[in-house]
């Protein structure tokens, strides 16, 4: 009976230590995020613990990082070593969302050049501009247009710009949609493009360049006979319908149209 009751005992601290183990390896990251401690997390994520960890609330250790003071090095730290740049957590907010919601300029803005896409939904229907108003990021400085116009596509400097819409023909039959697809997707990312959906009828993506408020948005469609480019202007720079040729160009290499 007594050897019974020691084998039940040891089984039971065994499983004590790995439940133990276990939570270790979720809450240790999350820790280290929370106190900024970025060798310990680096030291935590190299030894096996999950980067991508999911707390109670759904939150990975990047949507926790997001809502940090100024942990611009910190989210970049997290993504270096495999943060879902993507995350969501149970109501669908992404790290942008977090971000822009707590007012944080400079992680907002970092996690705009990241990635995320600024245009995602969440389970409320609210967009990364709608947490941002609710931080505060809709305040001008100077005269540096706020975070909130960046993202609404304002144009200071030309408000009627209207957006450029450029077109490529060709005849039926001369690529399949699924060379379209890997012909958008090369000649976006060789652009520096996010690509945030792509399939074998279009393809949609953004360019951030926070420093200077500049958000660029491109949608490329595959219409019967044609391609379709359309590109929301920026903000008033004279090569920007160069730069879009430039675009149909590698479209148009891509797909050996020329």
């Amino acid at each position: 009976m007594k050897a019974v009751f020691r084998v039940v005992v040891l089984f039971l601290a065994v499983l004590l230590t790995q439940n133990n183990i276990s939570a270790a390896a979720v809450d240790g990251p999350f820790a280290a995020v929370a106190s900024g401690d970025l060798p310990a997390l680096a030291t935590m994520v190299e030894r096996g613990a999950n980067v991508n960890a999911i707390n109670d609330a759904g939150q990975t250790p990047l949507l926790a990082a997001a809502t940090q003071p100024k942990a611009e090095k910190l989210i970049d730290l997290l993504v270096n070593l495999g943060a879902d740049i993507h995350a969501r957590d149970k109501m669908g907010k992404t790290a942008l969302m977090y971000a822009a919601g707590k007012g944080e300029l400079e992680n907002a803005n970092q996690l705009l050049q990241l990635g995320v896409d600024p245009d995602i939904r969440d389970n409320s229907g609210k967009t990364a501009l709608d947490y941002a108003k609710v931080g505060g990021l809709n305040v001008e400085r100077g005269n540096t247009q706020s975070f909130t116009s960046m993202l609404e596509g304002k144009n200071h400097k030309n408000p009627e710009l209207a957006p450029y819409t450029l077109y490529i023909p060709y005849k039926t039959g001369a690529f399949s949609p699924a060379e379209f697809e890997r012909a958008a997707v090369r000649t976006l990312m060789r652009k520096g493009w996010g690509i945030t959906e792509v399939n074998a009828t279009g393809a949609r993506a953004f360019y951030a360049r926070t420093k200077q408020r500049q958000l660029y948005k491109i949608e490329v469609k595959l219409e019967p006979t044609r391609i379709v480019i359309r590109y929301r202007p920026g903000y008033g720079f004279r090569d920007e319908l160069a730069y879009l040729e430039g675009v149909r160009y590698g479209l148009v290499y891509e797909l050996a149209l020329h």
